[in-house]
C-alpha cells in the first residue's frame, strides 16, 4: 500500500509540475542551457547573439535587413492576449567598463566609456498595468556604435530614468557570438 501511495504522490507532484514547465517560454528554457553569451539562427531572420541578466532582462544582437540591431531588454514576462504596445524615444546610458591588467590591484588602470544613445523604447502590458515586456531598440549608425564597444569591453550596463535600475551584462564571450551575426547580417541569407 505504501508503494501505491508513494507512486500516486509522485504523479501529482508531476502533474503539478508539468503546467509550470508547459507555461515556460522559448527564452526560458534558452536561458536554462546556456551560460553567458550563445549564437543561434541561421538567416537574417533568425540570426542573434543573446545573454541573459537577471530578472527577465537580456541583451540581444541580431539584424535588422543587413546591418545589426541592439535590443536591451528590461522586462521580458508573457505577453497578454489583450496587450497594448506603446513606442517612445528614450535616451539610454550605456556604460562600458574595461578591466586593466592589475585591476585586482587597483581599479585605476580601468578604462569606462559613457554614451548616451537615443533608441526606441516598445513597452507592452494590459491597459493600465505596468508593462510586461519593455525593450528599447537601436538601429543603424547607434547600433555600430554600441555594438563595437561590446566586442571589446569587459561590461555594460545600460539605463534610464524612466526605465528604472540600470541592467548590467558581462561581455566576455560577446566577441565571437556578435562577429557570427555581422558576418550573417552582412552577407548571409534572408
Amino acid at each position: 500500500m505504501k508503494r501505491i501511495g508513494g507512486f500516486f504522490l509522485c504523479g501529482f507532484l508531476l502533474l503539478g509540475a508539468t503546467p509550470a514547465l508547459a507555461q515556460t517560454s522559448e527564452r526560458r528554457v534558452d536561458d536554462l542551457f546556456h551560460d553567458g553569451w550563445y549564437f543561434k539562427g541561421s538567416t537574417r531572420r533568425d540570426a542573434e547573439a543573446r545573454i541573459f541578466g537577471g530578472n527577465g532582462t537580456a541583451l540581444v544582437v541580431d539584424c535588422k535587413d543587413n546591418a545589426p540591431r541592439v535590443m536591451v531588454f528590461f522586462r521580458d514576462g508573457a505577453m497578454p492576449w489583450n496587450a497594448v504596445t506603446t513606442r517612445n524615444m528614450v535616451k539610454l546610458t550605456f556604460h562600458f567598463l574595461k578591466r586593466g591588467v592589475t585591476s585586482w590591484i587597483t581599479s585605476y588602470f580601468d578604462k569606462d566609456s559613457v554614451q548616451n544613445v537615443v533608441g526606441e523604447q516598445i513597452a507592452s502590458g494590459m491597459r493600465g498595468m505596468a508593462a510586461t515586456i519593455e525593450h528599447v531598440n537601436f538601429i543603424g549608425p547607434q547600433a555600430s556604435t554600441i555594438v563595437s564597444q561590446l566586442k571589446t569591453m569587459d561590461s555594460v550596463s545600460a539605463g534610464a530614468d524612466a526605465l528604472g535600475q540600470p541592467v548590467t551584462f558581462d561581455l566576455k564571450g560577446a566577441a565571437p557570438a556578435i562577429d557570427h551575426v555581422l558576418a550573417i547580417c552582412s552577407s548571409g541569407p534572408e
